[in-house]
């Protein structure tokens, strides 16, 4: 397992599973779509308080996404 954790997969994989595009995401958690992006492909380092945006957007709370995160990279 790498030290990094690759988040960006999780959020894709929750996105597409929920059937919400980038751009409806992007809009929910007021980030910018080209950011969205860039976190999904683990280019960005988002901050917490946009890991918690995006999150809620997905109705999933903070933890259970960086859980869900580490648990893809085992």
């Amino acid at each position: 397992m790498s030290d990094k954790v690759e988040i960006g997969k999780t959020i894709v994989k929750l996105r597409k599973s929920r059937r919400i595009t980038q751009e409806r995401l992007a809009e929910a958690a007021n980030v910018s779509v080209s950011y969205l992006r860039d976190i999904e492909h683990d280019c960005a380092n988002p901050t917490i308080s946009i890991l918690e945006d995006i999150a809620d957007a997905l109705q999933i709370s903070l933890p259970a996404l960086i859980i869900s995160s580490t648990a893809d990279e085992e």
